[in-house]
């Protein structure tokens, strides 16, 4: 499995967001889920990123981007994989642990669950 280091994710580009760079991604979901990120944040710091973030080719993510940025922010390496390969029991456990997390914003979930692929644009001032 390959590491990104915290300088590596600046290469990053995001399904989810089309044309961001990671500090923009990273601004985006700070100011739209401010709870969930910053717990997640204070969790990377202290157990680091376990489940690897999932890319096609070698930059794009397409699963994980939540703590990628949250991983950007507090300087961490993160893990990646291609996509499709199948996860480890302990990935399974912490993907289940961080979605129990993010289920205890509701607010936050909903409004992701809402979300608008190129609607970060306005948020961070810049014109899609």
């Amino acid at each position: 499995m390959k590491t990104l280091a915290p300088a590596d994710l600046e290469q990053l580009i995001f399904a989810d967001f089309a044309g961001a760079r990671i500090d923009q991604v990273a601004d985006y979901l700070y100011a739209t889920e401010p709870r969930y990120m910053a717990a997640l944040e204070e969790d990377i710091r202290v157990r680091g990123v376990s489940q690897p973030a999932e890319l096609i080719g070698e930059h794009m993510v397409i699963h994980g981007h939540h703590p990628v940025a949250a991983a950007y922010r507090a300087g961490v390496p993160v893990p990646v994989v291609r996509q499709g390969r199948e996860r480890t029991p302990a990935e399974t456990a912490e993907h289940y642990y961080w979605a129990a997390l993010r289920r205890s914003f509701p607010g936050e979930l909903a409004a992701w669950r809402r979300h608008d692929p190129h609607s970060w644009t306005a948020l961070a001032g810049t014109a899609s």
